[in-house]
């Protein structure tokens, strides 16, 4: 499953393979899994969990494969609170350079199993599906986005670091300059709060808020 553009970049004397039929997702709600074969996207999987009150900590970006994703790591908004994508691999089902289908986990080939999680373009053999472990969703969660002319880029970008160093871990915020002319540059916040919206200290963000102007 490729990531992004970066795999394609390196296919010179390679094969690419078509992953996109594979679309089986099997849900266990009474185990916490969810099975997911290699053409499923990011936004497929969250309907499907969803439908659960479950989620998988996913990318930001809906249209990317999930397999793809996981094999590089796997950062989004429950991240903070749930750890990569990779981090929640419970099994790899993969075919091998000798053609074999293999079960790799933590008690089989470990090792393997160990450098599948996160090392990027898998260059071990095909993964076919990946089992994961899901989490019950809260029963409420904030999210939005905010932006500013890009003059203040340099504040925004200090006052955000300084606020994720303290945060609780059931908030994410992501820092972004959108393509855009010149004269029309944003720099944006997105930000994502899961649960006790009350964890925040709103008098620590109000302080950094009044400081910019």
């Amino acid at each position: 499953t490729p990531l992004y553009s970066s795999a394609a970049s390196d296919v010179y004397k390679r094969q690419v393979l078509n992953m996109s039929a594979l679309k089986d997702i099997k849900f266990s709600p009474n185990k916490n899994r969810v099975s997911v074969m290699a053409g499923v996207l990011n936004h497929e999987l969250d309907k499907t969990t969803l439908k659960h009150g479950q989620a998988l900590p996913l990318g930001t970006c809906k249209t990317v494969g999930v397999i793809g994703s996981s094999i590089g790591g796997g950062i989004g908004f429950l991240s903070r609170s749930y750890g990569l994508t990779c981090d929640n691999i419970e099994r790899i089902t993969m075919v091998d350079a000798m053609s074999n289908v293999i079960q790799v986990d933590s008690e089989h080939h470990s090792d393997l199993f160990w450098a599948l999680r996160g090392a990027g373009a898998n260059q071990f053999g095909v993964i076919t599906e990946i089992e994961y472990k899901t989490f019950k969703l809260p029963e409420k969660f904030y999210g939005g986005i905010i932006e500013w002319p890009i003059k203040y880029g340099k504040k925004i970008l200090r006052h955000y670091s300084d606020i994720m160093l303290s945060a609780p871990d059931n908030v994410f915020l992501y820092a972004y300059i959108s393509h855009s002319s010149l004269d029309n540059a944003k720099i944006s916040i997105m930000g994502y709060c899961m649960g006790d919206v009350k964890a925040v200290s709103y008098t620590h963000l109000r302080a950094h808020e009044t400081s910019l102007h």
